[in-house]
């Protein structure tokens, strides 16, 4: 069977090769930051907290992990990942495993060289009980990066709706929820990115003090199209209706 993150990766893998497209993924996952590529396909997600989110492309995932998106699943091999059940070698922790990727790129080719001159780890400052790790754990590293590794090759074909998002965002409703959720700035930046006029909506809307009132860069613009296509799914919808729910209780 395939799982979502197998999805995912697919219709990545699809949508990247329409150079006109630029593909977001919105995920708490982070296991998707193996599929990001320069800033073809990048990471919309979380970063401390609900009010914290960061947006992933090559650049910024070098440089939380220090080495590029498409070594995550070696170094998942390597480590290992509790949270997902994936072993990885015994012995081997984060800082090691960055150290054998960056000197040696992927697990397959630290295994190669490895087999054809151990002493080329030992000259690179790899330690003795790592190398005999390495030697014991070959079927662990590669088992446990098969398992990291999401497959992009789903028998799924994905095809973009004939209509931009923004054709069918309703901004009244949108100023309605954030006036309920008491969004107090998002409104005029709502606005601002579809460019275009809407009447005022039946309530008060926030006033906005000058700080409010500058312009987005194009980070929060990005982050912020992101936002309105959430807030216009299904999720929000059933967002709205436990809201509803609790507060008739």
């Amino acid at each position: 069977g395939f799982e979502a993150d197998d999805i995912l990766a697919t219709i990545a893998e699809q949508a990247k090769k329409n150079k006109n497209l630029r593909v977001v993924i919105a995920s708490g996952d982070m296991d998707t930051l193996q599929l990001v590529d320069d800033d073809r396909v990048t990471v919309y997600t979380l970063k401390k907290g609900i009010n914290d989110t960061i947006l992933y492309n090559e650049k910024a995932v070098e440089e939380r992990f220090g080495f590029k998106p498409a070594l995550l699943t070696d170094y998942k091999g390597l480590r290992g990942d509790p949270s997902d059940n994936i072993i990885g070698i015994a012995g081997i922790g984060e800082k090691t495993a960055t150290e054998l990727l960056l000197g040696f790129g992927t697990i397959e080719n630290i295994y190669k060289v490895l087999k054809k001159d151990r002493n080329k780890l030992l000259e690179a400052g790899i330690k003795e009980r790592i190398v005999k790790l390495l030697e014991e754990g070959e079927e662990e590293a590669l088992f446990s990066k098969m398992l990291a590794t999401a497959k992009r090759d789903v028998p799924i074909e994905f095809e973009l709706p004939k209509k931009e998002w923004r054709a069918d965002v309703d901004v009244n409703k949108i100023l309605a929820l954030f006036h309920e959720l008491q969004f107090k700035t998002l409104g005029a930046r709502v606005k601002q990115l579809l460019g275009i006029e809407t009447e005022e909506p039946n309530f008060s809307q926030p006033s906005f003090d000058e700080a409010e009132k500058e312009m987005a860069s194009e980070e929060d613009v990005a982050k912020l199209s992101i936002a309105v296509w959430l807030l216009d799914s299904n999720l929000c919808r059933l967002y709205l209706l436990l809201k509803r729910c609790r507060n008739a209780e």
